[in-house]
C-alpha cells in the first residue's frame, strides 16, 4: 500500500447501490487495522477538490464506475495519483481493461491496498461547444455520432437497467431517430474517411457501452487508439449489426473499418453528438483526437 492511500466511494453509482458498501469497507479496513480516509463523494464540485487536496502521487481507491472515474480523470492527472478501481458501476468498462469487473469488492479492495501499478494510456479530445475550447481526457472512449447519442439515451434510460441490457436500451432508443452525418476523418493529417457515417468512436479500451467488445483487438497499454467506424448505415442494418457488435463479429462487415492513430481530426457540417467514457457532453462540428502525453498509473488484476 502507497503512502496516503485514501478511498472515494460514490454512493449513487450502480443505481445508488454502492452506498450500501459504506459500513462494510469500514469495517473490514477496521479488521485488517488499516486505517485509511473513505470520502463519500456526495457533491461532485467538493469531491473534485478533494482530489485535488490528495498528495502527488497517492493512490486513491476509487468505488463507482466509468462515470465516476471519468469526472475524476482530470485531477487524477494532475496529481498524478495511482488509480485503483471497485468496480461499481452500470458500464464498468475501465474495470474490465484492468481485469477487476468480475472481482469481488473484498477481493478488488486487497488488490488495491497492495498491488504495485502499471501505466495506462489516456487518450485526449479537444472541442468547441458554445463558443468554449474543452480538453477532455478519456480512459475507455470517445464517441462521435450515433453511438454518442446512444450515452444520451443511456442517461435518461431507468436506473435498474446496467452494462449490455442498459446499452442495448439505448441502443434501440436512438433507432428511432437515427441521424446519418457527412464526416470527413484525417489521420495524422491524411485523409482516411470521408462520406455518410453512423458512428466514429475511439476505444483505448476493448469494449464500451457495458462490455460490448467494440475493439476486441485494444489495448490501452500499447501507445496508441483504436478507431471505429461505420459508415451509411440504415435503421435495418444497425438492428442487424448489434448482435455481431455483442460478440465482437462486426469487424470486416460492409460499412465497417477499423485505423489505429495517435493523432486524429473529426470534422462535420452538421452538428455531432459527443460523449466521453459513457458520458454524453453534447454536440459539436469538430473534434481533435490524441494519445494524451500523460499516462496514469492504474492497479490491474
Amino acid at each position: 500500500m502507497t503512502h496516503s492511500s485514501a478511498i472515494l466511494l460514490n454512493p449513487l453509482a450502480g443505481g445508488g447501490q454502492a452506498a450500501r458498501l459504506t459500513h462494510p469497507i469500514k469495517q473490514y479496513l477496521k479488521n485488517i487495522n488499516i486505517e485509511l480516509e473513505v470520502y463519500i463523494a456526495s457533491d461532485l464540485d467538493q469531491s473534485l477538490q478533494w482530489v485535488l487536496n490528495r498528495p502527488l502521487h497517492s493512490r486513491l481507491i476509487v468505488v463507482g464506475g466509468d462515470g465516476t472515474i471519468s469526472q475524476l480523470l482530470p485531477n487524477l492527472l494532475q496529481r498524478q495519483l495511482e488509480l485503483a478501481i471497485i468496480p461499481w458501476g452500470s458500464g464498468n468498462d475501465c474495470a474490465r481493461e484492468l481485469r477487476v469487473h468480475q472481482l469481488g469488492w473484498q477481493e478488488a479492495l486487497h488488490l488495491a491496498l497492495h498491488q504495485p501499478v502499471q501505466l495506462m494510456d489516456v487518450g485526449l479530445a479537444q472541442y468547441e461547444m458554445n463558443e468554449k475550447t474543452f480538453h477532455r481526457p478519456f480512459l475507455s472512449s470517445f464517441s462521435c455520432g450515433f453511438d454518442a447519442e446512444v450515452a444520451l439515451q443511456a442517461l435518461k434510460g431507468p436506473h435498474f437497467l446496467t452494462g449490455k441490457l442498459r446499452y442495448l436500451y439505448a441502443t434501440i432508443k436512438a433507432i428511432f431517430s437515427l441521424k446519418i452525418n457527412q464526416v470527413t476523418i484525417y489521420k495524422a493529417e491524411k485523409l482516411v474517411h470521408q462520406g455518410s457515417t453512423l458512428l466514429a468512436s475511439s476505444l483505448n479500451t476493448r469494449t464500451f457501452g457495458g462490455g460490448l467488445p467494440a475493439a476486441p483487438h485494444a489495448s490501452a497499454f500499447d501507445q496508441q487508439i483504436n478507431l471505429l467506424i461505420a459508415g451509411n448505415i440504415n435503421k435495418i442494418s444497425v438492428l442487424a449489426l448489434l448482435p455481431l457488435l455483442n460478440f465482437g463479429k462486426h469487424l470486416g462487415q460492409k460499412e465497417v473499418f477499423t485505423h489505429l492513430y495517435q493523432n486524429l481530426c473529426i470534422q462535420s457540417p452538421q452538428t455531432l453528438a459527443i460523449a466521453a467514457d459513457g458520458e454524453f457532453l453534447g454536440f459539436t462540428h469538430e473534434i481533435q483526437l490524441s494519445l494524451g502525453r500523460e499516462k496514469l498509473a492504474v492497479v490491474v488484476g
